[in-house]
């Protein structure tokens, strides 16, 4: 059993450090978890979310060599 408890947080070490970030910021502001946070979250990082989108198609069709 310990080992499964291992694996798996070896395996989704981003996702548990996000989440306890997330606890702890939570439990430091309160306010922190509303929709208004989210929202503007969003809204600053939709720039990046378009541009990123648009790498990923163009990667995946072969449009880019990545080896040089």
């Amino acid at each position: 059993m310990n080992n499964k408890i291992k694996n798996y947080l070896t395996q989704y070490a981003i996702y548990v450090v996000l989440i306890l970030l997330i606890i702890g910021i939570a439990i430091k502001d309160p306010a922190f978890i509303s929709l208004r946070v989210f929202r503007d979250i969003l809204f600053q990082s939709s720039t990046r979310i378009i541009i990123a989108l648009g790498a990923s198609l163009v990667i995946l069709i072969g449009g880019a060599d990545l080896l040089f």
